[in-house]
């Protein structure tokens, strides 16, 4: 079984993660569609320095990211930080859907103690008005 390790930059944290994966014969993973017909590709040393740069400078200073991949154009960068922002958007969108149904779910099926409280003393009401009315 072979294994590789992955950099990721977190937008949300502003930190780079190392995350290691199962190795996955995919000719495209190192290429993407970039908004248009031209194509794009980002091997594993640039993409190790994009992150650093990213680390160091944030997403949002294209010119000093541009200084630190000077083989790559401004245009690519951007796009680069673009369709990571949108796939991260993405994935934390998932991820609270899938929160919000499971505790959806846990509501329906959760009685919580104040319930409990409330049918108990609902049951003795009825208990005690049925036994009013029958030594009435």
């Amino acid at each position: 079984m072979h294994f590789k390790y992955k950099l990721v930059y977190s937008f949300y944290t502003g930190s780079i993660l190392v995350e290691s994966q199962r190795k996955k014969k995919c000719p495209k993973i190192m290429t993407y569609e970039n908004f248009g017909k031209e194509k794009c590709s980002w091997n594993v040393k640039d993409k190790r320095i994009f992150l650093k740069a990213l680390e160091k400078w944030g997403p949002d200073n294209i010119k000093a990211l541009h200084a630190e991949m000077p083989n790559k154009m401004e245009n690519d960068i951007f796009n680069q930080i673009k369709m990571w922002k949108e796939f991260a958007h993405a994935d934390l969108q998932k991820k609270l859907s899938t929160e919000v149904k499971r505790s959806e779910r846990a509501m329906v099926n959760c009685i919580t103690k104040l319930d409990e409280w409330i049918q108990h003393f609902s049951a003795m009401e009825e208990d005690s008005t049925s036994k009013l009315f029958a030594l009435s």
